[in-house]
């Protein structure tokens, strides 16, 4: 009996805690079990609330990429272990996923309209690897500075109705996020905290000039042998990869036309 007791008790306290909040209008601009991407704007009665923003922004996929990848998190204190592990937030194949995906989404966007993303991946656990998912929103400021901010890093997603009550959702709006167990960190160059006004910096925000983040990107990625595809392509192709798979593996394209679409890609890496 106690277990629904606890239930309705965490949904109460959910519920009272988002009220009076500012209330969300969402596009889905992709979904599917790698990732979510919205384009969201903030509703004031009813009206969508002017924000300002850059956008329509054409931010490069590589740029896009070198910017995910380069972002890194203190993990959770573990009983045992004196010194917190500094961890990238994003794998390398989730950035291959995410780093196009937001891209596009930034070009859809309006001047009022941010990009919300879940991302899924595995890892973490003691023994075993688990589920887990990233939520935060970009977007580019009047200033010309991309800007990323996460309501949750590499979050475990929950086993049962219980763990799901307890853990809730992220919050919807990870700008206002003073104090967290996971914060961001950064070591200079092109990315920097972004400042609150009592002159501590937001534990969950970032961002970096968006034209000096660009032309980083030769720089930080190197070049490489002409036999060797660059670092951003070999992502993008991965990416593509991995997501025929996974519509052959729904059902939704043939043998034929995966083993077909699949060579190409291959072919694409030599």
């Amino acid at each position: 009996m106690r277990k629904p007791v606890i239930l309705i008790l965490c949904a109460a306290f959910l519920l009272a805690a988002g009220c009076g909040g500012p209330r969300w209008r969402y596009a889905v601009v992709e979904e599917n079990r790698n990732q979510i991407i919205r384009i969201q704007h903030t509703l004031e009665d009813s009206r969508i609330e002017a924000q300002g923003y850059r956008h329509p922004a054409d931010v490069d996929p590589e740029a896009m990429a070198f910017f995910l990848g380069e972002l890194s998190y203190l993990e959770r204190e573990l009983p045992v272990v004196g010194e917190r592990k500094k961890t990238p937030v994003f794998q390398g194949g989730e950035i291959g996923r995410l780093a196009p995906a937001l891209s596009r989404a930034l070009r859809e966007a309006d001047e009022d309209g941010r990009v919300a993303f879940t991302s899924f991946n595995t890892g973490g656990g003691l023994v075993f690897e688990k589920r887990r998912r990233t939520d935060g929103v970009v977007f580019v400021d009047p200033e010309n500075r991309i800007n990323i901010a996460f309501s949750w890093i590499n979050t475990e997603l929950p086993t049962d109705d219980l763990e799901a009550a307890v853990l809730g959702e992220p919050p919807d709006n990870p700008l206002v996020i003073k104090e967290v167990r996971t914060p961001l960190r950064t070591d200079g160059g092109a990315i920097h905290p972004v400042m609150r006004a009592d002159g501590q910096a937001y534990p969950m925000w970032v961002m970096a000039d968006l034209s000096g983040l660009e032309a980083a990107v030769p720089d930080m990625v190197g070049p490489e042998p002409d036999s060797q595809p660059e670092k951003g392509h070999r992502e993008a192709i991965r990416s593509q990869l991995e997501y025929l798979r996974d519509l052959h593996e729904d059902g939704l394209i043939s043998d034929e036309e995966y083993e077909e679409k699949r060579k190409e890609l291959i072919d694409a890496i030599r």
